[in-house]
């Protein structure tokens, strides 16, 4: 198993958790204001004086958000480790029971052959008490990593990681008719198939571009839980 660490006494580890462009994914304006509730949420929570684990599959050394903004709450006290999917195989890893205080699995499950067994092996290695995150598009091109198979509404996230095993942190969405339609409209390649703005370069182009949703045409979701 091929696993990315992060060393704190390269320059590079300060660099990780700084905010770009005003976003914690300036280059992605589809995900910028999932990414930003994400960490209002992890802002929010009471974190203990003592080191955590973080394990996070898929993310790409050392722009991953959601290990930014652990870094940023937590400086010297997480210790995160990267792993490639599906290099690793979300579905079986040969990590312990219980082994990570934070797991992560950010734009991932789409890619699995049966998530729901991805759910259950991220409940295994995740500590009692401790966090798992999950983010994944709702609506997006047809983008393999080698497959793309799922999009999970809200409903198949709370089928796939049961209430009676995690305690809900967060589990919300966003994007609208409104943004669906200007990526749509136009045969200028744009977000739904890879061609992401800038932030400011979304509030500038796109009618309507905010932080709300209408709930009927959902872009992206994430959950937050805490192991039971």
């Amino acid at each position: 198993m091929t696993i990315r660490t992060f060393d704190k006494n390269s320059p590079r580890w300060g660099d990780i958790w700084h905010e770009i462009d005003d976003s914690w994914s300036s280059h992605d304006h589809v995900r910028h204001f999932m990414y930003r509730d994400i960490f209002d949420t992890l802002r929010a929570m009471t974190w203990q004086q003592r080191e955590y684990a973080l394990v996070e599959f898929g993310c790409r050394e050392p722009t991953s958000a959601i290990i930014r903004m652990l870094v940023y709450l937590l400086h010297d006290r997480l210790n995160p480790e990267a792993v490639d999917y599906p290099a690793v195989d979300l579905h079986k890893t040969n990590f312990q029971d219980g082994q990570w205080d934070i797991t992560v699995a950010d734009q991932v499950l789409e890619h699995t052959r049966r998530p729901w067994l991805c759910a259950e092996e991220l409940y295994r290695i995740t500590k009692p008490g401790g966090l798992c995150i999950v983010a994944t598009p709702i609506i997006l091109h047809v983008h393999p990593n080698p497959l793309d198979c799922w999009r999970i509404m809200p409903d198949g996230y709370r089928v796939i990681f049961p209430e009676e095993k995690w305690q809900y942190e967060a589990l919300d969405m966003w994007g609208d008719r409104h943004l669906v339609a200007w990526e749509c409209e136009s045969p200028v390649t744009r977000g739904f198939t890879g061609d992401w703005l800038s932030v400011r370069a979304a509030q500038e182009a796109i009618p309507n571009y905010g932080p709300g949703t209408d709930g009927s045409w959902p872009v992206v979701i994430w959950w937050i839980g805490r192991k039971r």
